[in-house]
């Protein structure tokens, strides 16, 4: 029954307020805010021991605590509503928690709605509510926007120029420089010592990624700050400067069958085409997972010939009967694999068939030579692989084989699966 009493108490003593403490968040930005560009100059609202002054700034990027201040639209970026809440005796949930003078937030006492509430149910529970008397937090906005307004003057002071205006130079010259990277152009220059070869590339196969070197850096100089919007203005209006400007980034690897190292230099603009270009360069380091098919492997007689090429195995009819297949074997060092026809593989004369190397051996890549990765096609190694066939030409039965030692992994022909 008291736990229903106390919960009737908060709720008739909170009722109507604005918010409850729970949903005061300090560092939380104004809705009206959030449409702000990356023009927008933030400012850190802080007392020092020359009065009030602005300690750091960002450029378009909101930190997430602190008495931060939009200098656009002179609002500070902190939650300023007023919290009502219960001193005393009540739950902890229900004190005031959201006091905090470096935001403005001040303890201001019961206001005349709650205090005829609390008289009300101090009388309802003889006396108990008497014990937890309601409270409020509000915002100071006059000492905000005289501690503001010092702080703005000094700032005036100091850069000898509007910030409001370099506000608005900001915005017109990141939008320029936004139009501007719609297109990237990379100029890529592709160093391949390895022998393997590697496959043309064009700007979309990069995917180099911008960014503004400002975005989450906070300055705590303001000549610095002052710095970066010139260097802004000179890369929008000039075309130059840019790598001041924008932080260019290479992805750590654009193949996942070759070991690159990639490199992007300073972005430029490419006055008579109108967009930016990056310079690229990227050395081929090694070739990964290489599963080292046969190449030109043969087996001949009068009647046939059979080659493997890669996945590839070509049987062709030199004869002027028809040749019946029987059986397929297919060796690597001392490993035997054999396919055989249950009902015999006919090739008509003078005619050629051609399989996929799995299709007669299964999971025939687990059956190749495999390496991981590999600095040269040149690099040696030592590979048997050998075939054999058994066909029937004209009611009689024959045999064929061939084989074939490669010694450089050039020798082979190199594939990914």
């Amino acid at each position: 029954m008291k736990k229903t009493v106390v919960l009737a108490i908060a709720t008739l003593t909170l009722s109507g307020c604005a918010s409850h403490q729970d949903s005061i968040k300090q560092s939380t930005l104004q809705s009206e805010l959030k449409k702000e560009s990356y023009g927008s100059i933030y400012a850190k609202l802080e007392q020092t021991p020359n009065g009030y002054e602005f300690t750091s700034y960002t450029l378009g990027y909101v930190p997430d605590e602190g008495p931060w201040v939009s200098i656009r639209n002179d609002k500070p970026l902190w939650d300023t509503r007023t919290e009502m809440c219960i001193t005393g005796l009540a739950k902890k949930e229900l004190q005031c928690s959201s006091a905090d003078e470096k935001l403005f937030r001040v303890d201001a006492g019961m206001d005349a709605g709650q205090a005829g509430g609390w008289a009300f149910m101090t009388t309802l529970t003889f006396g108990l509510q008497a014990t937890m008397p309601p409270a409020r937090v509000v915002f100071d906005e006059q000492s905000f926007e005289k501690s503001y307004a010092e702080a703005y003057e000094k700032l005036l002071k100091e850069i000898e120029y509007n910030p409001k205006l370099r506000i608005l130079e900001a915005d017109a010259n990141i939008s320029q420089i936004e139009e501007l990277k719609e297109i990237i152009h990379s100029n890529i220059e592709i160093a391949n010592n390895t022998g393997f070869e590697f496959p043309s590339l064009d700007s979309n196969d990069i995917g180099v990624s911008t960014e503004y070197r400002h975005m989450k850096k906070e300055y705590h100089d303001t000549k610095k700050l002052i710095s970066y919007l010139d260097s802004l203005s000179l890369a929008a209006t000039s075309g130059g400067n840019f790598e001041r400007v924008l932080l260019v980034s290479c992805p750590p690897s654009i193949s996942s069958y070759f070991d690159t190292e990639i490199k992007c230099g300073n972005m430029e603009i490419n006055s008579t085409k109108g967009h930016f270009e990056i310079p690229v360069s990227i050395e081929v380091l090694s070739k990964k997972d290489l599963y080292l098919y046969p190449k030109n492997l043969l087996a001949r007689d009068s009647a046939i010939d059979i080659e493997i090429n890669g996945r590839d195995v070509v049987f062709l009819n030199k004869s002027d009967s028809y040749l019946y297949l029987k059986n397929f074997s297919f060796y690597h060092n001392d490993k035997i694999y054999t396919k055989t026809w249950t009902s015999p593989e006919t090739i008509p004369p003078e005619a050629q068939k051609q399989f996929q190397l799995s299709s007669l051996i299964p999971f025939a890549r687990g059956k190749i030579a495999y390496l991981k990765s590999a600095k040269s096609a040149h690099q040696p190694v030592e590979i048997d692989y050998r075939l054999a066939t058994s066909y029937e030409l004209d009611g009689e039965q024959k045999s064929i084989t061939g084989k074939k030692k490669y010694m450089r992994i050039s020798d082979l022909i190199s594939l990914a699966y």
